[in-house]
């Protein structure tokens, strides 16, 4: 199960979901499911985080990756 809280202390955006990562003690275990997964959610900009849809979530993401490949940098 992974836990999330609501950040409080973001200024001038609606409060959105961060999930917290867990601790651990070795860099293998930093691999696991547990772990990545919410790091990458965290990872992603707001717009894409913050989407309507399933579909319009796929196509903001593949317009960050996009960005990130062939611009080297993010456009929000």
């Amino acid at each position: 199960m992974i836990d999330y809280y609501l950040a409080t202390l973001v200024l001038d955006r609606p409060l959105g979901e961060i999930y917290m990562i867990p601790r651990t003690q070795r860099h293998l275990a930093n691999r696991a499911f547990a772990v990545a997964a919410p790091s990458f959610w965290n990872s992603l900009p707001d717009n894409v985080r913050d989407s309507e849809s399933y579909s319009n979530f796929l196509s903001k993401l593949q317009t960050h990756y996009f960005n990130i490949a062939f611009y080297n940098h993010i456009i929000c």
